[in-house]
């Protein structure tokens, strides 16, 4: 672009022939590569729809048939590609620029990094995570990002292997879903994890989350940015939601809006009176959307109206 920049810049600048004449020479040499491709442009991709014998195909596959509907942890490769074929949740994502909850880049580095399967677990139970894909460095995929794999092998149980460095662990939760009903009084006795203190700290949050005394709750995803959950609560529990805080996350049940904020693991704290509750949390569009998109279309008017007007006859 700077380099059409300078040749427009030159090109009116000195409008004389013998100016202009090395400025087309350059410009058409430099863009000569350009014909070669233009001349075969499929010469040089490899056409194929056939993936079903790739591993990152492959693993995504068997949770959407064995496991629909769980969170999945996952690295390397399979981490690019989880959602290509397949709409099964996982923790994180390929990309994590801008990425909400600033504590699952850490938990992510230490888990492939770390030593100990049993701390791994807290982090597991702590985010709702289900199923745990390990590749070792036997594996075919090209990137392998495990240090200790066999750390899980007397751990956790093992669902899925196939001889060839590529196993698939279930976690240990005291139930399925996103929602926990926990004793709202312990959330003064939490403290968000740092490199050096997220095991006990994990240790005080997943005891809240994993307690055998307080009752299920049941959650279902109705949409993208809409989550239902069914509870049964008393006086003085709260819910939390294994979902990533954000201030446009609101819940509301027969009219009723009731308070979210941010726990220390960046998640949801929802607080609710004692009863049966069916509750919608929505995300509504924050503000900053709202602003782009008018943003937007005053450009898009702006651009309409200077354009017609130069067009326009005198």
């Amino acid at each position: 672009m700077l380099g059409v920049l300078v040749l427009r810049f030159f090109w009116f600048r000195y409008p004389r022939q013998f100016v202009r004449l090395p400025l087309a020479l350059l410009a058409a040499t430099a863009f000569l590569p350009a014909w070669i491709y233009l001349r075969e442009p499929w010469h040089h991709l490899t056409r194929t729809s056939e993936v079903r014998h790739l591993l990152e195909y492959q693993l995504p596959e068997w949770v959407a048939k064995n496991r629909p509907g769980t969170r999945t942890f996952t690295s390397g490769t399979s981490r690019f590609w989880w959602n290509a074929w397949f709409d099964e949740a996982m923790i994180g994502g390929g990309s994590d620029q801008g990425v909400q909850n600033s504590i699952l880049p850490m938990m992510s580095w230490l888990i492939v990094n770390g030593q100990s399967a049993d701390v791994d677990t807290l982090w597991f139970q702590a985010y709702a995570i289900d199923n745990l894909i390990v590749n070792d460095k036997t594996s075919q995929v090209h990137y392998a990002e495990f240090q200790t794999p066999q750390k899980y092998q007397s751990v956790l149980p093992l669902l899925w292997e196939d001889g060839k460095g590529n196993r698939i662990y279930s976690v240990p939760r005291k139930h399925p879903g996103l929602a926990r009903v926990v004793d709202g009084s312990r959330f003064s006795t939490l403290h968000a994890p740092t490199a050096s203190t997220y095991a006990l700290a994990l240790q005080s949050y997943t005891s809240m989350l994993e307690d055998p005394a307080t009752p299920a709750a049941n959650s279902r995803w109705l949409g993208a940015d809409s989550l239902e959950i069914e509870a049964e609560t008393r006086s003085g529990q709260a819910l939390t939601v294994q979902v990533t805080f954000d201030d446009s996350w609101h819940a509301r049940e027969n009219g009723a809006e009731y308070p979210v904020s941010a726990d220390p693991f960046g998640q949801m704290r929802v607080d609710v009176p004692p009863g049966r509750h069916k509750i919608e949390m929505y995300f509504d569009t924050p503000q900053e959307n709202l602003f782009g998109r008018a943003l937007t279309l005053l450009a898009a008017v702006v651009t309409g109206f200077l354009w017609f007007r130069r067009a326009a006859p005198l």
